[in-house]
């Protein structure tokens, strides 16, 4: 069969306006698709693949989380355009304090050097680094995947943010003193809901629903915005257009779709889609918020809770309200954190960082993904066994088998099943990258391969999307650092045909192995 071209979008790292500085963004959200090979960055593509979550019950008329335990302080990013460290860390802490009732502050500046191209004294030495550079934009999405690989987020009190950036890097022996210093916590997953070009007023609220059950769930979500729009107010001297403050302090922001064609836009797999340049953390709602408490008047009532990072001598002591009919509400892509206590296993992974792209796959009964990796050599008296595994969809619903095979596999003819066993089954309900626990370990073979194999039922989808990482460019230095890995694809329905996927499209897979070594 052929494969089609992976499918890069980009994504061009958020600047993370500052009203302290007042710089624009100099790249845009999502620019035109480009082909394989050009190391742009990541985004999901607008489209109606991403299927409805499943209805949430008892969801309350309004959530605020303001004055509870459930809340986390308003950050101040000063100087630095690192909104984007910010949006991620409060959701980690958010979630934390759902999941567990643990009340911590972390470190956005941690995320800005851990993944900065130039954080360092000792060059290009940074293995974590994303493409950017210290101090400048980025997505939540960076930081979240880096916790959820293991680098979890450091304390405030350990690294704080500077009033103003500077340039001079850091000894990279004395900065992995600090990361020793992260949290104790498990990133379990990081769940995502796509944006959309449009939508009926049903459907936006329809939307608006999804979110509130990743706020309850979760604590908040990640929301991108164009500051100069949602904030008007509070960079020009005109008379605002979308923002408004009510007699009580409250900020209220409604950017109407009807305004697409008078923001700054992108043009990408031929629709426009609104630019951000900020984010900002959804922590939550009120569906009975008046209408006419905005400048501009939304179709219906109902409003979310948004926190920026800007202190708290802004907007209403750094809230706002933003209209549930919001174009960037609709449009953006939106991230959520699901947490848990710490796992002392090791991670096997081809991935580093959150994807640059996706596959896309035509519908079918049978579609096989697999990464093989090398155990390591444990002493006689121990055994290495699998406990969890980890995929990344993105879409909802997704039904899935998963088998383990302790080799590795051939490819370029027809194989059985022999060998390969089936250790578990599910379905994965909201896009996104999770880990997955197995109901029985399985034991490794010490210095040998073994090989995750998960099948995906896209028979019930118009095609299935598959989030992937490019390969680093030979030659030169590209980040992120993604070395060659051994992922594979099979199509058949009764027995495998192996493809190494990593030599013919240039990508490897999101499928992680999480194992412990115990005592025979």
């Amino acid at each position: 069969m052929k494969f089609k071209k992976i499918i890069l979008a980009s994504l061009a790292a958020l600047l993370v306006f500052s009203p302290a500085t007042a710089v624009l963004a100099d790249t845009n959200l999502n620019q035109a698709l480009p082909k394989l090979g050009s190391n742009n960055t990541y985004s999901a593509p607008l489209t109606t693949q991403q299927t409805q979550v499943p209805k949430a019950a008892g969801l309350p008329t309004k959530y605020d989380p303001r004055g509870s335990r459930f809340a986390t302080p308003v950050g101040n990013q000063n100087y630095l355009d690192i909104c984007w460290a910010y949006t991620a860390t409060d959701l980690m802490a958010l979630s934390l304090r759902k999941s567990q009732g643990i009340q911590r502050t972390f470190s956005p500046n941690y995320y800005n050097y851990l993944l900065a191209t130039n954080a360092f004294t000792q060059g290009n030495k940074n293995l974590m680094a994303q493409p950017r550079k210290l101090n400048g934009g980025g997505d939540d999405t960076w930081a979240e995947v880096a916790a959820f690989q293991g680098y979890t987020p450091v304390s405030k009190n350990v690294m704080g943010t500077p009033v103003y950036p500077t340039s001079a890097g850091r000894n990279i022996k004395s900065f992995a003193k600090i990361t020793k210093k992260h949290q104790s916590m498990n990133v379990a997953g990081i769940f995502d809901i796509w944006g959309i070009t449009s939508g009926s007023t049903a459907t936006m609220r329809n939307r608006a629903n999804q979110i509130k059950q990743y706020v309850r769930d979760y604590g908040g979500a990640s929301l991108a915005v164009e500051a100069e729009e949602t904030f008007d107010s509070l960079f020009s001297t005109n008379t605002p257009v979308y923002t408004k403050t009510l007699p009580d302090k409250a900020y209220t922001s409604y950017v109407p779709v009807s305004a697409l064609n008078k923001v700054p836009t992108s043009s990408s797999q031929g629709y426009k889609r609104a630019t951000a340049d900020h984010q900002v953390t959804i922590v939550g709602w009120d569906d009975n918020y008046d209408r006419h408490n905005f400048n501009q008047t939304p179709p219906a009532n109902g409003a979310f809770l948004v926190k920026s990072s800007w202190g708290t001598s802004v907007l209403d002591k750094g809230y706002a309200w933003l209209s549930y009919y919001d174009l960037y509400v609709l449009q953006s892509d939106l991230h959520a954190v699901k947490t848990g206590k710490k796992q002392s296993y090791k991670q096997y992974t081809q991935v580093n960082g959150a994807p640059q792209a996706y596959d896309q796959f035509a519908k079918r009964k049978a579609l096989y993904l697999a990464n093989t990796y090398k155990a390591k050599k444990v002493k006689k008296n121990k055994v290495e066994k699998l406990k969890q595994f980890s995929f990344y969809t993105m879409q909802n619903n997704v039904k899935y088998t998963v088998y383990f095979a302790r080799k590795g596999l051939k490819t370029g003819k027809i194989t059985s099943m022999k060998g390969i066993k089936k250790v578990g089954s599910g379905t994965i309900t909201r896009s996104g990258l999770q880990k997955i626990k197995l109901k029985k370990a399985q034991s490794l073979k010490s210095n040998s391969d073994f090989t995750v194999i998960v099948r995906v039922n896209s028979s019930n989808k118009a095609s299935f999307l598959m989030p992937v990482q490019v390969l680093s460019k030979k030659g030169r230095t590209t980040y992120p650092i993604v070395k060659t890995g051994r992922s594979y694809i099979s199509t058949q329905s009764k027995h495998f045909k192996w493809k190494n996927y990593t030599n013919s499209v240039g990508g490897n897979m999101y499928i992680n192995a999480y194992t412990k070594t115990v005592k025979k």
